[in-house]
């Protein structure tokens, strides 16, 4: 016997209006008793969520850098998001240009501060022309980049490999469903770990793992179930308002 329960963090059944898309609760209309003469164990078997979290945002003390013209220091103030190398570098050509900062050669736009990403040293390059220079302002901000935080005046390349991801290359997916899991040789709650490596900017995306990890479940009865995702730090990863949901297979153990 197989029992699928589905959880969403829709707000239609949130028990709380607290709850959010990356941490919620459910409670369920009439609980689930299961028979209480036998063990059973669950599994996770798909999960929709998002790409939607933020890289660069206010809370990460990383959206503010700054930049000298030659005269006078003007502020490059991101709006949270997600962004890649490339979306930096035009972002900071976007702010250049609505200020004047910029000359014409042959008819094209062209600025004097510029970012580059390798594909072949995995290493940032930023280039620096004329008179400009660019404050990093925050290690935060600099850490994306593999700089160490300060002015740059000339061509520089970054001194260790970048973390455009803020360290989030693995999500991992807890539930009260579980109690004795073991991550990195820890008793944890996590139901599920994956990696964001293959995943696209902005999209919606679905995993379904191709061989269900089962592990034990306490009890015999889900009336009340949490939902929530995590960085390697435990940290709650704020999906801004995507609504995910996750699919359990509950079965006798065997």
């Amino acid at each position: 016997m197989e029992i699928p329960l589905t959880f969403s963090s829709d707000p239609s059944v949130r028990i709380s209006s607290s709850n959010t898309p990356e941490n919620f609760t459910t409670t369920l209309s009439k609980p689930l008793i299961l028979p209480s003469n036998k063990s059973y164990e669950i599994a996770l078997h798909s999960l929709n969520m998002s790409y939607s979290w933020y890289n660069i945002e206010p809370s990460r003390g990383n959206n503010l850098i700054k930049y000298y013209n030659g005269i006078e220091w003007k502020d490059i103030s991101f709006v949270a998001g997600i962004y890649s190398y490339s979306d930096i570098n035009n972002y900071i050509h976007d702010t250049l240009l609505t200020n004047g900062d910029y000359s014409v050669v042959l008819g094209e736009n062209t600025f004097d501060i510029n970012l580059d990403f390798s594909v072949s040293s995995f290493l940032v390059s930023i280039s620096i022309s004329n008179d400009y220079q660019l404050d990093l302002v925050s290690q935060a901000f600099a850490d994306l980049l593999g700089f160490d935080n300060g002015i740059i005046t000339a061509l520089q390349s970054s001194v260790r490999l970048p973390n455009i991801t803020n360290s989030l290359e693995n999500i991992y997916v807890h539930t009260s469903l579980v109690q004795e899991s073991i991550v990195d040789g820890q008793y944890s709650d996590t139901i599920f770990v994956f990696s964001t490596a293959n995943l696209n900017r902005s999209f919606a995306f679905q995993k379904e793992p191709t061989n269900l990890l089962w592990q034990p479940f306490m009890g015999n009865v889900v009336s009340r179930v949490q939902f929530y995702v995590t960085d390697f730090s435990g940290r709650i990863i704020n999906l801004n308002g995507i609504a995910t949901s996750f699919t359990v297979i509950i079965r006798v153990k065997k």
